[in-house]
């Protein structure tokens, strides 16, 4: 009998955590929610989220990038964009003129997301959530300031101290040691925060990159022969 009593309170509790998921809207949805509503806001809204949203988010997140390569390869037609930079509102705008993220709506990033402005979690987090949603779709590649001895001077280390804590600027370092480095477009356009090494005589050499390898680079989108 108290055998039945244990597999029936297990079965309840498992039913129960299922009406939950069901009633309560998946962390990335409600913050994709939460952040895109900014657009009725004035420009300069800050958008403070919840502590534990943005952690699971960061490590939703990372264990995607993990399981992609350093070099992402994608299909066109795709939406390339440069540096955001802290710019929340402009990268609402950006998302306005070239479409919502989605399965049939692809963007590469490539990098700089956060310091000099001062919106870098917003900025960071949405795309992040955008990635964990359409993970085939969209592409944050590596940036200089996805560096921890950079964003440490400008600016996005005193962002996540002042509206946070200190160990929320770390699990973005953690995180951004995930990103992939490159990208490459149509097996021809190779899409990069970087200038190109005499060292780099093949994509394979890309493809090598350690994870957690250090990025010290400057912007560049060249065609690969």
């Amino acid at each position: 009998m108290a055998k039945i009593a244990v597999e029936e309170l297990e079965t309840a509790s498992a039913m129960s955590e299922e009406k939950q998921a069901r009633e309560e809207p998946d962390v990335v949805d409600a913050t994709i929610a939460e952040l895109m509503n900014a657009q009725t806001l004035p420009v300069g809204t800050m958008i403070t989220l919840e502590v534990d949203a943005i952690n699971a988010i960061l490590s939703r997140a990372r264990e995607i990038m993990m399981q992609q390569p350093m070099l992402v390869e994608v299909d066109p037609p795709i939406n390339i964009c440069g540096d955001t930079h802290g710019q929340f509102y402009d990268l609402l705008r950006l998302f306005e003129m070239g479409g919502v993220p989605s399965e049939d709506q692809k963007y590469l990033f490539l990098g700089d997301y956060v310091d000099r402005s001062h919106q870098s979690i917003e900025v960071m987090v949405l795309l992040l959530c955008f990635k964990i949603k359409f993970p085939e779709s969209v592409y944050l590649l590596r940036g200089n300031h996805e560096c921890a001895s950079i964003n440490r001077i400008y600016g996005f280390y005193d962002e996540c101290k002042r509206r946070y804590n200190i160990r929320m600027w770390r699990n973005f370092v953690d995180l951004f040691n995930c990103m992939p480095v490159s990208g490459l477009v149509a097996g021809r356009i190779l899409c990069m925060h970087g200038g190109l090494s005499p060292e780099l005589v093949s994509l394979d050499k890309i493809r090598d990159i350690s994870r957690y390898g250090r990025v010290s680079c400057v912007g560049c989108c060249v065609t690969a022969d």
